[in-house]
This record gives structure tokens, C-alpha cells and sequence, in this order.
């Protein structure tokens, strides 16, 4: 099995097989403090949970036309907020399957997940969540439903990166989350990694 995943920044990867990639929620120049999109990114496809600028900027992706594509994908409509969407409006969940890897992308999750949607998702590998506390579910709220899902890693994203000043200020969420989990289970990467080159005691990858 072949899957990369690199980080774009704010709630923005690439995943990549051998044969086909795609990027999920791209965002504006400057609609995330402190971030601009790489430049030079391209893709066979780009999926957007919702229609704001911090992850709808489809036209920042170089698509490259790959007919026979075979990362299968799926969605799930939700909610960008607990109020059915009156605050903030709709969010998609998005499934990729890459033979037997399942990788859930919740965009701005706003609410918690019935145990019908939980099952919708399937036994899931990767899990990219945010936890920025105010415009989605917040690190308690996420590792409550991280617990639900049971995935075998969890990508936070969303949050505010001390170690830049980029993102949306937060309640110091990643810390938060982090204290959940043994030292020794979260790896640290730069900008992508390999799924295979992953330690099998790896419970959190953090960007």
C-alpha cells in the first residue's frame, strides 16, 4: 500500500496513491491568519466540505485529468455548527477508500455523530479532525468522538499553531487533545509522510 499524505496547512491535504491524488478543502490567501496555499499544488481531483474561503479556493489546484482515477470517495452531509446549520450553514464529511485504508476527512464538524453515521464510516485508519473549539468541535468534544470511531491514527487540524502564530485563535485546543494520549504515541512529521513508515504504536500525527 502507497498512501501519502502531505499537509497543505489549516484543514488542507493531499492524499496520494501510486495512480491518483486528490486535495481536500484548499483555502484563500488570507482567509487563515498567518497562511498562504503552496503554490504549485496539482491533483486528479479537489473536494470541499463547504463553501467558505478558508477551504473552497478549488482554482488553487492545478487538476490533472486522471480517467482512470481509483481513490474511491464518498460523503456524509452535516453540520458546520449544533444548530442544523442556522449559524454557520452545511459541512460534508468525506470517506476515501484506498483498498482496504479507509481515511474520514470531517471538514468543520460542528455537532456530535449519531451511531448511524458512526457506522456509515467503517472501520477508519485515518481520521483528520479539527478541534479549534469555536468555529468546529472543540479537543474534548473531538476526543470524545475520536473514542466513538475508534480510528487507528487521528490528524488534528484547524487549530492554532504556536509555533508559527498561524491559524485561528484558540483556546490552546492542541495541547488540550494531546493530553489525552502517551508521549510515546504521537509522531511529529514535517510536511508529508508515507502510511507504511508509520510506527504501529502511533495513535496522533501532528504537522
Amino acid at each position: 500500500m502507497d498512501i501519502t499524505i502531505t499537509y497543505l496547512g489549516h484543514s488542507s491535504f493531499k492524499v496520494s496513491d501510486s495512480h491518483s491524488s486528490l486535495v481536500i478543502d484548499p483555502y484563500e490567501d488570507g482567509s487563515v491568519p498567518g497562511l498562504s496555499f503552496p503554490k504549485g499544488v496539482e491533483a486528479n481531483k479537489v473536494l470541499v466540505s463547504h463553501e467558505h474561503a478558508d477551504h473552497n479556493a478549488t482554482s488553487y489546484v492545478s487538476l490533472i485529468p486522471q480517467p482512470d482515477f481509483d481513490i474511491e470517495v464518498s460523503s456524509i452531509d452535516c453540520f458546520h455548527d449544533d444548530k442544523h446549520g442556522a449559524l454557520r450553514g452545511p459541512n460534508k464529511i468525506h470517506i476515501l477508500k484506498i483498498e482496504d485504508t479507509t481515511l474520514v476527512h470531517l471538514g468543520d464538524l460542528g455537532h456530535d455523530l449519531d451511531e448511524e453515521v458512526i457506522k456509515k464510516l467503517g472501520d477508519v485508519t485515518i481520521l483528520f479532525a479539527p478541534i479549534n473549539g469555536h468555529f468546529t468541535l472543540g479537543s474534548e468534544a473531538i476526543f470524545s468522538l475520536y473514542q466513538k470511531i475508534n480510528p487507528k491514527i487521528i490528524i488534528p487540524m484547524h487549530y492554532y499553531r504556536k509555533d508559527d502564530g498561524s491559524g485561528y485563535p484558540d483556546d490552546n485546543e492542541i495541547d488540550k487533545f494531546l493530553s489525552h494520549f502517551k508521549s510515546d504515541s504521537v509522531l511529529k512529521v514535517d510536511k508529508s509522510f508515507n502510511l507504511e513508515s508509520v510506527p504501529k504504536d502511533t495513535k496522533v500525527i501532528i504537522f
